[in-house]
């Protein structure tokens, strides 16, 4: 649908980011999700979907090719960090880096890209 707009997270395994999305449709879809060789899609609103990815920390090549059509055509890629880590690491580092190089303009990657802290409270 040309006017469907997609959010699309990325970021380590078990840094929230199934639970992130299951907050904002305020059901579990998302928890549940296992594969890491799958993606998992869930409408929002009429036009707007939440694509929930496995964690970059175990993502491989395979992983990568599949997703990486989903990310040149996300409206929006929220990359969830764990502030129970504190800083970035070099995996989340590399990943953001990776997803920035899929496209041509930078600036359109930056325009799109969104980074979301969960516990806070850590």
């Amino acid at each position: 649908m040309a006017n469907e707009f997609l959010i699309v997270n990325a970021g380590l395994s078990e840094c929230g980011k199934s639970s992130l999305f299951d907050s904002i449709l305020d059901r579990d879809v998302f928890t549940e999700f296992s594969s890491k060789h799958e993606k998992k899609v869930a409408q929002w609103l009429d036009d707007v979907n939440l694509i929930d990815t496995a964690g970059c920390s175990i993502a491989d090549r395979y992983d990568f090719e599949m997703l990486k059509n989903i990310y040149q055509n996300a409206s929006l890629i929220v990359f969830v960090h764990n502030m129970k880590l504190k800083t970035f690491t070099k995996t989340e580092l590399d990943g953001i880096n990776t997803l920035k190089n899929l496209f041509d303009n930078p600036n359109l990657f930056w325009n799109r890209f969104c980074i979301v802290l969960t516990n806070m409270d850590s």
